[in-house]
Parts: structure tokens; sequence; C-alpha cells
């Protein structure tokens, strides 16, 4: 991830804290304990333009916010 050196980094689920931690010092971004919180702050982390790399397993719920992100860049 430092070598791609991403804007925002947005993590989400308690396997993911421990990376959190890890690169909170580097990155902007926030680390979410699950996909409700993550939805209910994600406006807040989305801007026009942005590229979005969004890395799930299915197990994550995760692709609950892949959808929302569709239906945002549908709308605009």
């Amino acid at each position: 991830m430092r070598r791609v050196r991403p804007v925002r980094v947005l993590l989400c689920g308690t396997h993911m804290k421990a990376l959190w931690e890890k690169l909170a010092q580097d990155f902007e971004g926030q680390w979410f304990e699950n996909v409700d919180a993550m939805l209910w702050d994600l406006s807040a982390w989305i801007h026009d333009g942005d590229r979005i790399l969004v890395k799930f397993s299915h197990g994550t719920g995760l692709s609950k916010v892949v959808e929302v992100l569709i239906g945002a860049a549908r709308k605009s």
C-alpha cells in the first residue's frame, strides 16, 4: 500500500483493525467496525472523480458498499 500511495484508505471489519493501526500514521482514512458503520460515513470520504478499489471477500458484506458506490456513480 505504501508504494501505491492511495489518497485515502478505508478499512472495515475486525480483522482489518490491526492493519489500520499500522497504516493510520501514513494515510488519511478510517477503520470501521462493520459495513453499516462504513455506509453511515461513506459520503464523507468519497468525492467526485475518485478512483476506488474495493477489495473484499463476499462474507464481509462489503458488496453493500459496492452497490451504493455504483448507484451513486449512475446518478452523477
